[in-house]
């Protein structure tokens, strides 16, 4: 082991860069790539594997939790309330936090998810939808889901609930003390 080095947290620290990932190819595509919640999967199996207070009880309790929560997610999918990639990278970050404080987040992704529909809304709208639409480049940022007028990168709302939510987590302090 190298001096200074916990493998636990360098498993750790990939639940938020890959979240970023999602959040930010989301926005950019209204797309979360099945990959990201492949790799949060295996990450949590692994950070599971080596921490040695992680039990298989303890590791059943945040299989389950990533279950309800993909069944949950699934249901939202199909009365089309939420994209299929934000389902699956919910249920992938569910696995993460397990039965404390999986409730919490999925409140705190709700009320997060409002403020960026506002968000898009408000850009989305007259004045600043001309504006957006019609520079180059940007145009894609906010109108990538032209299509289906009620569509908004939930992804990035999934992502700033994890930010806020994540040093609170048992998970994360069972990581991080001495």
């Amino acid at each position: 082991m190298i001096e200074g080095f916990n493998l636990t947290y360098a498993v750790l620290l990939a639940l938020p860069l890959l979240v970023f990932f999602a959040g930010a190819h989301d926005l950019l595509t209204y797309k979360i790539p099945n990959f990201v919640s492949l790799a949060l999967i295996g990450t949590f199996f692994i950070f599971a594997a080596i921490h040695p207070d992680f039990g298989w009880r303890l590791t059943g309790l945040h299989i389950a939790c990533g279950i309800a929560v993909l069944i949950f997610g699934f249901a939202l999918f199909a009365c089309n309330l939420l994209g299929g990639g934000d389902g699956k990278l919910l249920a992938a970050i569910a696995l993460w936090t397990g039965p404390q404080d999986t409730i919490e987040f999925i409140a705190v992704t709700g009320v997060a998810g409002g403020v960026v529909a506002l968000w898009v809304i408000s850009l989305r709208s007259a004045f600043w939808g001309y504006l957006f639409y019609h520079i180059p480049g940007v145009r894609n940022l906010f109108f990538a889901a032209e299509k289906k007028q009620n569509a908004f990168p939930y992804g990035v709302a999934i992502a700033f609930s994890l930010y806020a939510f994540l040093p609170q987590t048992e998970i994360f302090t069972m990581a991080t003390k001495g």
